[in-house]
């Protein structure tokens, strides 16, 4: 039972609340539990991939302008991108340009980052339901401080692992980083950094947990080639 991941997800709930996230109604963190309102019904935003692509690119933006749209939080028990990101400086047994190139990526970043809010943290196809009056809530928030555009990586290179089973990947991800800057006012090139340093994250999580780091790298990969800038 990770008991802080469940107390940071409930607070993230809390302070989400009417703000385009799931209802937290109850919670016992001795017995690891968490009574959230049914989401019905239910539909995850990734059954609309890749047919109704910009659909769904409307989706995500509206939600992070919601989620956004709340005052600072008033507690210090989320993490920061920082805290996350330093997983980098580990040793990995993967591709070392990426881990050089992310890490670099990351200084830069964060050194030049906008006022930190509150990020969902985890905000992919998956963790974003269609809930009554056909309005779409998510799920599943880790609660991050970070600057605002963090935020959209995770769907930019989801969902896994259908995105890369596109034959027109790179395509699509190109197209996201371009609508979600209109969007949403992001700066496409940081976007695009943003998006290729958590894909090496990732790949590093997965290695971490002794799993398949491939699908990461790849996306890393399309990210980094010449012909998506």
């Amino acid at each position: 039972l990770d008991k802080p991941a469940l107390q940071r997800e409930a607070a993230a709930l809390t302070h989400f609340a009417g703000h385009g996230c799931v209802p937290l109604l109850n919670q016992d963190f001795n017995n690891g539990a968490l009574l959230l309102e049914r989401v019905v019904p239910g539909t995850p935003l990734k059954t609309l991939f890749p047919v109704h692509e910009k659909e769904s690119i409307a989706i995500v933006c509206q939600m992070i302008k919601d989620l956004q749209n709340t005052r600072s939080p008033t507690t210090g028990i989320f993490p920061s991108t920082a805290d996350l990101l330093a997983v980098l400086d580990n040793h990995w047994n993967l591709p070392q340009h990426h881990l050089n190139k992310a890490g670099t990526l990351r200084d830069h970043l964060l050194a030049t980052s906008a006022k930190p809010v509150l990020l969902h943290g985890d905000l992919h196809h998956s963790n974003i339901l269609l809930g009554a009056d056909n309005k779409w809530l998510a799920i599943d928030p880790k609660g991050v401080m970070g600057e605002p555009t963090f935020e959209i990586g995770k769907f930019i290179r989801s969902p896994y692992v259908k995105l890369l089973e596109q034959p027109n990947a790179m395509s699509v991800i190109k197209t996201r980083i371009v609508l979600c800057a209109q969007q949403l006012g992001f700066d496409e090139q940081r976007m695009r950094d943003w998006t290729y340093v958590q894909s090496v994250l990732a790949a590093c999580w997965m290695v971490e947990d002794n799993l398949d780091p491939t699908y990461f790298i790849a996306v890393a990969d399309l990210l980094d080639c010449e012909n998506l800038r």
